[in-house]
């Protein structure tokens, strides 16, 4: 299974899928599906999640980039 940055991040911030879903709105299960790379967000809640881990636009790599060692977490 593949999963992005966005999921370590989240976790890091003790933020669950639903406050990720509230804060942009989605559900939590589309925030799962984005962290598992089964669905790639639209534009619009690409924005949102960037704007809301703080992570500059050239720097998109920093929440959607796979994580090495996935199993481990």
């Amino acid at each position: 299974m593949v999963e992005l940055k966005i999921r370590k991040e989240r976790l890091s911030r003790g933020w669950t899928l639903e406050y990720v879903g509230q804060r942009i709105g989605i559900s939590n299960q589309a925030v799962s599906q984005i962290e598992t790379g089964k669905q790639n967000p639209s534009y619009d809640v690409l924005i949102k999640l960037l704007t809301l881990f703080d992570v500059e636009h050239k720097n998109i790599s920093q929440l959607f980039a796979p994580i090495e060692n996935a199993d481990k977490l």
